[in-house]
């Protein structure tokens, strides 16, 4: 029944909102850009559809830049960047994340790091039905 539908969404966004720095605006946004993650079959999928890939230039042994693909859904990057600094300043796990990324990369690497750290916890937590646990160290309930 759609009444029955209707409490499991609901369910599955508290758990989503369990997340530092995710509010309705970013878990509305990420459920409508990505169809309630319908189409996405995998985290790898929805980084790339997220346009936050990094992209290597390389020819043989020369290395050029690092860049972030422009390729993808602009608004799911646009609607995470914010939440990611919520996260680094509410949580120790993302603040340590972002600080290991910034020691060899800069800021905004770091952020976008978090960024795609947060996406990924949220198609977790949306896929398994589990919270966000701070301190999870592995097992069977929620990553990171």
């Amino acid at each position: 029944t759609p009444n029955e539908e209707n409490k499991d969404i609901i369910a599955k966004v508290k758990n989503v909102l369990t997340i530092p720095g995710v509010g309705y605006i970013v878990m509305a946004t990420v459920l409508a850009e990505t169809n309630g993650f319908l189409e996405i079959k995998n985290i790898r999928q929805l980084i790339h559809y997220a346009a936050l890939v990094v992209k290597h230039h390389q020819s043989g042994e020369i290395k050029g830049k690092s860049y972030v693909s422009k390729k993808g859904n602009q608004h799911l990057k646009a609607v995470l960047f914010f939440p990611a600094f919520a996260a680094i300043r509410a949580a120790d796990q993302f603040k340590e994340y972002y600080q290991k990324v910034t020691e060899t990369r800069n800021g905004t690497a770091g952020n976008l790091a978090v960024c795609r750290k947060v996406l990924t916890l949220i198609y977790t937590l949306w896929k398994n039905d589990t919270t966000y646990e701070p301190n999870y160290k592995g097992g069977t309930s929620s990553p990171l």
